[in-house]
């Protein structure tokens, strides 16, 4: 008889299930949005007659949130030279640092309105307008994708990215690794040969 440990305990019968083989899970392909499909997309959104879909599609490109995430932020979340997300996906409250100008735009909305409209809705019709394509189940997250893929581009540090987005698991955040200018690039650098010249 085979010993089998599971979880807490251990069992010791023989069970049909050590023959089954782990099933691979396929990775899902990311995409993004170029920049001149950001300003598709913006020529598209202004459009809209949602007023706060401008304002929602500004704040997940600069700051990486989830739809859900974005809609949710209210005058009280923009603080401390960025922005706290409370009601996310891991149920962790995260900061991201925005610029000025930006916390300005979004609280100058938010001063008058209190909230954001659910816009959604108007997001998919812009995008549709636009003719921009996305893999199937992306639409919104498009924009997330497009943070952290520009974030990686322009330099970015993976680990950064990872507490920006609030992944609990840093192989999540490694995704967006390949897009880095340098990755892998630093092993002829950074290895402790590299300041002897190979004869």
């Amino acid at each position: 008889m085979q010993l089998l440990f599971i979880g807490i305990g251990v069992i010791s019968y023989d069970s049909q299930l050590l023959s089954i083989r782990k099933i691979r899970e396929k990775k899902t392909e990311l995409s993004y949005l170029e920049e001149e499909q950001i300003e598709k997309l913006f020529e598209s959104v202004t459009l809209s007659k949602n007023n706060s879909l401008y304002y929602v599609v500004m704040l997940c490109l600069a700051s990486g949130a989830r739809w859900s995430e974005a809609e949710s932020v209210t005058e009280k979340s923009l603080n401390a030279g960025g922005v706290t997300f409370h009601d996310t996906k891991n149920g962790l409250s995260r900061f991201v640092p925005l610029d000025q100008p930006m916390i300005d735009l979004l609280r100058g909305y938010l001063k008058i309105n209190k909230t954001f409209d659910s816009c959604y809705s108007a997001f998919r019709s812009a995008l549709e307008r636009s003719a921009i394509e996305t893999l199937p189940g992306q639409s919104a997250h498009v924009l997330r994708h497009t943070f952290a893929s520009h974030f990686v581009m322009n330099g970015g540090n993976i680990r950064t990215l990872q507490t920006l987005l609030g992944h609990s698991s840093l192989n999540v955040t490694m995704r967006y690794a390949h897009l880095s200018i340098d990755f892998l690039e630093q092993a002829k650098t950074l290895n402790p040969i590299a300041l002897f010249k190979i004869k």
